[in-house]
């Protein structure tokens, strides 16, 4: 599958999420109307929640694209073996693509609560927000009634969603129970294991060894982090396979090196987004012709605490660094842990390309970014595995190919072509500025490399 045809299949995805959304709004309205008595409270929580799947589908989208192409990657598996493999109509798999984006939009709402940003303002927004975002949950999970399959299939399909939201929220609440101080004093997360069966926490754990052999007596920090990506990311993306699987019965070849290829999916796309945190970026408006804005969530995981893996692997770092304004705001939110965020968002204000600079120079950033490139080789190694044949012939495979080009985004990226800019300044002795490459509507990669939206 060439380009262009990659990106009609993109094309068609948002349509079809776009398709959905007025019939989800309409019952969103009857929820709503028998639990909030303010209108405007009501209003504001669709003009949220609404919003944010609007501006999600505007973009390429990939957990709806994933949910298309490893239908047809299974698919073709069937016909080139002859094996059995119901076909799904495709308006039910068109449903299951935007329960697919919109569990997503699900999961970035109860972040937004969690971190008080974007709606999150005050005691208000946290009324509307909470229960809210509970009943867009359980429309989704309504919304499956309306597909066009069995009751047996139905209850099963929502069993499989049911089950990934409760890990999201397990995942959800070890992020907020894993912070600042857990790092300094390397505090242990009890009772990880239990958020997970024991052969996916082995399957994950087991390729983060060198980071533990590299940082002895940090093994806690790994084991969290990993477990928390997998619940939070791979869990949805592995419940998709599942659905697909499932609706067609396919149980031959290709079905095993598709789950392994989402879970490992899932941890490499949250270690690129761990790693944009500290990229100053601008929202993606010159197609809707709106003037172009800077992003307001940049260094967003140092204001809310989250440990993620360039944070840790840089205050981990023996590395000399040109200044120490990570580490000392770091200590500074130890000791005065009762202070707002909007108080720390206010000290960091205008010093991400400050902190851009250390932690690149300790190392932090780049080691984030081969975990996440090791992690993406596991990926295509999964779609390998007991596949040799199909890869010897791709013609016959082209979703094959098409999946094989997902882990492209954990080696080339927008977010990437900032800090290989901003590496090749320093070597110069020139400090770089994010600002200066912003507003171009095309940016350029070393040469060999494509810039991939994330």
């Amino acid at each position: 599958m060439g380009k262009d045809q990659r990106h009609e299949l993109m094309h068609q995805v948002k349509t079809w999420i776009a398709r959905e959304l007025p019939a989800v709004k309409v019952r969103c309205e009857e929820e709503l109307g028998s639990i909030i008595l303010n209108q405007e409270e009501g209003n504001s929580l669709q003009d949220y929640v609404f919003s944010m799947i609007d501006k999600h589908i505007k973009e390429i989208k990939v957990r709806s694209s994933f949910t298309i192409v490893a239908y047809r990657f299974l698919r073709e598996m069937a016909k080139a073996r002859k094996a059995r493999c119901k076909a799904i109509k495709k308006e039910t798999l068109d449903q299951i693509a935007f329960v697919a984006e919109a569990s997503m939009t699900m999961m970035y709402m109860y972040n937004d609560i969690l971190d008080n940003k974007a709606e999150v303002k005050n005691c208000l927004h946290y009324k509307i927000m909470v229960p809210g975002t509970n009943i867009f949950r359980d429309l989704l999970l309504d919304y499956i009634n309306e597909l066009d399959i069995s009751t047996v299939q139905k209850l099963k399909v929502q069993d499989i969603f049911r089950k990934a939201y409760k890990q999201v929220n397990s995942g959800q609440i070890i992020d907020k129970s894993f912070r600042f101080d857990s790092l300094v004093y390397n505090k242990e997360v009890k009772n990880i294991n239990e958020s997970l069966r024991n052969d996916e926490l082995d399957k994950i754990l087991l390729d983060i060894q060198a980071l533990k052999d590299e940082f002895p007596g940090h093994d806690n920090l790994f084991d969290v982090y990993f477990t928390r990506i997998y619940l939070t990311n791979s869990s949805l993306l592995k419940a998709l396979v599942e659905v697909i699987v499932y609706l067609t019965g396919y149980e031959g070849r290709g079905r095993k090196q598709l789950e392994g290829f989402a879970e490992m999916m899932g941890l490499y796309m949250q270690i690129v987004n761990d790693c944009k945190d500290f990229v100053l970026d601008v929202k993606r408006t010159w197609e809707t012709g709106e003037k172009p804005r800077y992003h307001s969530n940049v260094l967003s995981d140092l204001h809310n605490e989250t440990v993620s893996l360039p944070i840790a692997l840089h205050y981990l770092s023996q590395e000399t660094v040109s200044t120490n304004i990570v580490n000392q705001f770091i200590h500074d939110r130890l000791r005065d842990p009762n202070r707002g965020i909007n108080q720390y968002q206010f000290e960091l204000r205008g010093q991400h390309n400050k902190i851009l600079k250390e932690i690149i120079e300790s190392k932090g950033l780049t080691r984030a970014m081969a975990v996440g490139r090791a992690i993406a080789i596991k990926a295509i190694d999964y779609l390998k595995a007991g596949l040799k044949a199909e890869w010897e012939h791709t013609e016959q495979h082209q979703h094959l190919r098409v999946l094989a080009g997902y882990p492209d985004m954990a080696f080339n990226n927008r977010y990437y072509f900032h800090i290989w800019k901003a590496k090749a300044a320093y070597k110069s002795h020139r400090f770089y500025r994010c600002e200066d490459y912003l507003f171009a509507k095309k940016t350029s990669c070393p040469k060999g490399s494509a810039i991939v939206g994330i």
